[in-house]
């Protein structure tokens, strides 16, 4: 499968608006946003959330690797750590 950056954005942008109940109209949502500090400001609690719905939703489990801050540095970071998982399992 390639990657398909915009399908990734729109589907972490509905996990955090559908799941996370974040009301996205309130910020400027792009693949640059910053997950915590400065752009959606996540917290640890709504960080863990946001693995397990990712998890649930791609069908994967991010290694020990993957779980380290950059890869939730922006949308952008954290749609490649999707992808990059899931090339993994093929």
């Amino acid at each position: 499968m390639t990657f398909d950056k915009h399908n990734h954005l729109d589907v972490l942008k509905a996990i955090l608006a559908e799941e996370l109940k974040l009301d996205l109209d309130t910020f400027d949502v792009s693949g640059g946003t910053a997950l915590t500090d400065g752009g959606l400001d996540l917290d640890s609690v709504k960080l863990m959330e946001l693995i397990t719905a990712v998890e649930e939703r791609f069908g994967f489990r991010f290694d020990d690797e993957d779980l380290r801050p950059a890869t939730f540095e922006s949308l952008d970071a954290l749609a490649q750590a999707i992808e990059k998982r899931r090339a993994d399992r093929t």
